[in-house]
């Protein structure tokens, strides 16, 4: 009702119906499973830490030591293992500066991409004129559409399109990042066995995935 012309208006209703509240449930409850099964496949990875080792045929810590780079003979050494190390570390390292170097980049282009065409969005939406009293969807092309501002429902369409796009931005950080992070894993996992490896590449992509 409006006070000042005292005339009747009609208010758009959105109403959730039960199958429209079945699928939501299962939409959380996926995503509940799928983030607890994450971190759990997340709690094996962190159990391995970055280092070479001794190991013998069977895959157990022993005296022997994964082959040497250069000549192929096995060492003892414990300076060798310790160089190893250090090795894997120094090259985990570099792998992820330059894994965060490329995002910081690609983001820069993403987030002006975001910027422009959630314009776009915005104005093509808003500017339909077409979402007046009493509609509870925006009709583009239907003659018959009431009038009215859509400014609203493009500010919605806008900030919606935004709000995906910086998902998919964070997704795909976290996606490196955990990538990077199994990678070094992965090869000191490899040195046990070829179970241990694919398990540990598995888990990682997991996570993600």
């Amino acid at each position: 009702f409006d006070a000042e012309s005292g005339a009747a208006v009609l208010v758009p209703t959105y109403e959730v119906a039960g199958s429209s509240f079945l699928a939501c449930a299962i939409i959380v409850v996926a995503c509940a499973v799928g983030l607890l099964f994450s971190i759990v496949q997340a709690s094996k990875i962190r159990t391995i830490t970055i280092r070479a080792m001794r190991v013998d045929d069977m895959g157990h810590e022993s005296t022997s030591l994964v082959m040497d780079d250069v000549n192929g003979r096995s060492s003892t050494n414990s300076e060798d293992i310790s160089l190893k190390s250090e090795r894997l570390l120094t090259i985990y390292d570099a792998i992820t500066v330059g894994a965060k170097s490329f995002l910081h980049a690609e983001y820069r282009i993403c987030v002006i991409f975001l910027v422009v065409f959630g314009g776009v969005v915005w104005v093509l939406v808003g500017s339909a004129g077409n979402c007046g009293s009493g509609q509870t969807s925006i009709r583009l092309t239907d003659p018959t559409s009431l009038e009215g501002s859509c400014w609203r429902e493009g500010t919605f369409t806008a900030v919606s399109f935004m709000v995906g796009g910086l998902t998919s931005i964070f997704s795909g950080y976290l996606g490196m990042m955990i990538a990077v992070y199994t990678n070094a894993r992965c090869t000191t996992a490899a040195q046990i066995g070829w179970t241990e490896a694919f398990n540990t590449a598995f888990r990682g992509g997991a996570v993600m995935g």
